[in-house]
């Protein structure tokens, strides 16, 4: 898995002109996750994706805020009791709160009112919501707004959760909790 991981930063970075490198110091190789491996390894790619394109900044855009022109996306996944738990972070701009609330009015699925009365937390979420990117123009990569809605609802189907932390400019840490399998 980390491996695939690896090799999809390595296109990616070509591919949107980005140098981000995979840290998975604490990825437990060890870990079974029997027939969900092909799952969590499509859910993998897909943040992996959406870190790439939505959160890491190109080298000279994070020059010009401070950061090292080579940004991070670091994979960890470990067993905790009877769960196994994945994080995926990058350390690129965060979550683009007011492009997520504009694009959730501009859907019409939402006011601008009741939105004004959502808390950060509950925005985030909306990125799970089909039809809602922050991405500028669809194309092969990202931008269709139905991504993160798969991934959620793969995780929900094998009884998991997924948490968004973020800070904007400087994070975002999807962790996904999935029941451990048992062999």
């Amino acid at each position: 898995m980390v491996k695939a991981a690896e090799d999809l930063i390595t296109r990616l970075n070509e591919d949107l002109d980005k140098e981000t490198f995979l840290n998975s110091d604490i990825f437990d190789s060890n870990l079974s996750f029997g027939g969900n491996f092909l799952l969590i390894k499509d859910i993998l790619v897909q943040l992996i994706r959406n870190s790439m394109v939505h959160g890491i900044e190109s080298p000279l855009k994070r020059e010009q805020k401070g950061k090292p022109r080579k940004a991070v996306i670091s994979l960890s996944a470990k067993a905790d009791d009877n769960d196994i738990i994945i994080k995926i972070a990058d350390d690129g701009q965060g979550l683009q709160l007011d492009k997520i609330r504009k694009k959730a009015i501009a859907s019409k699925k939402w006011t601008a009112e009741e939105l004004s009365k959502w808390n950060d937390e509950k925005i985030a979420n909306l990125i799970f919501e089909s039809g809602i990117s922050t991405a500028e123009k669809a194309n092969l990569t990202a931008g269709r707004g139905i991504g993160m809605g798969i991934v959620k609802q793969k995780i929900d189907d094998i009884n998991g959760s997924i948490d968004i932390d973020h800070k904007t400019g400087k994070f975002t840490e999807f962790t996904i909790k999935i029941p451990a399998i048992v062999e």
